[in-house]
């Protein structure tokens, strides 16, 4: 069978078969709710931990007070300009993880680093510069 005769078959056998494969989809993500959900947030920690990693040089820690609880960490946009750069990009409804996806498909731009959120949110609040730094 060639490739353009399987294509045909099994475009054929999809249009027949749909509600079928939907009824049997739904009743699994019903039955596997747990396992599922399970499943997406090791994905989502293990992209998170993927993107940070690279942006620490393998030094996973707050580049500001040294934190390093992963649960802790985020990524922070060294000149600010995050939402503007998340509409840009046509992420700005968009979870974490696909900014990280996102920023992994681009080869990890530069012009970001890692904080820890009391530092990220520290830096917005003080005209960019953390409290820590301050004292």
């Amino acid at each position: 069978m060639s490739n353009s005769d399987r294509a045909e078959y099994l475009k054929k056998w999809h249009s027949t078969h749909h509600n079928h494969e939907k009824q049997y989809y739904n009743s699994y993500v019903k039955s596997h709710r747990d396992k599922i959900n399970q499943k997406m947030r090791q994905y989502r920690l293990r992209v998170k931990l993927e993107v940070l990693s690279n942006y620490a040089n393998g030094n996973l820690k707050c580049s500001c007070c040294g934190e390093s609880m992963p649960e802790f960490l985020t990524l922070d946009h060294i000149n600010e300009g995050g939402r503007k750069e998340k509409i840009r990009m046509g992420l700005e409804d968009k979870s974490s993880t696909a900014f990280y996806l996102m920023l992994k498909k681009l080869g990890f731009p530069s012009g970001y680093q890692v904080l820890c959120y009391n530092c990220n949110c520290g830096r917005r609040l003080n005209g960019g510069v953390c409290p820590h730094l301050k004292r």
